[in-house]
């Protein structure tokens, strides 16, 4: 079925014997999943039998689903894949630092450098490219 996904037609929306999907007219790609349980997922098919989960009905309003599928699919036709882009496998100890602890590492006082801090800084230097799944070794 093709229908314009907003807050209307949601509601609207029944579980019935079997999943059934609501594919979005207005962007290709977009689409609302309705479970037997009666769970409505929003999610985004960007290429052939090729889908990412966006989210829960509910949680996320459907122009923001929209919003995300159009950035999922834009990622896609720049060959990015929406599986892997989030990831935690492919990214360094710098990307973890720089995105999750950037603001905690700036508050702190920079103490007077020492021998250790020295050592501690030429080692994160090494570290720092390789990916957070390889690092199990040191």
């Amino acid at each position: 079925m093709k229908a314009t996904i907003n807050s209307s037609l949601l509601t609207k929306l029944t579980p019935s014997n079997k999943p059934y999907e609501v594919r979005d007219d207005k962007l290709t790609g977009f689409l609302v999943r309705v479970n037997i349980s009666g769970k409505l997922l929003y999610m985004c098919e960007f290429a052939r039998g090729k889908r990412v989960t966006i989210g829960k009905v509910g949680v996320l309003t459907s122009t923001q689903a929209r919003d995300k599928a159009l950035a999922i699919l834009g990622d896609a036709a720049k060959g990015i894949n929406p599986r892997k882009k989030n990831k935690p496998n492919g990214i360094t100890l710098r990307d973890f630092i720089e995105k999750q602890y950037a603001r905690g590492l700036m508050s702190i006082a920079n103490p007077a450098p020492n021998r250790l801090m020295t050592s501690s800084v030429a080692l994160l230097n090494r570290l720092v490219t390789i990916p957070l799944r390889a690092l199990h070794q040191y």
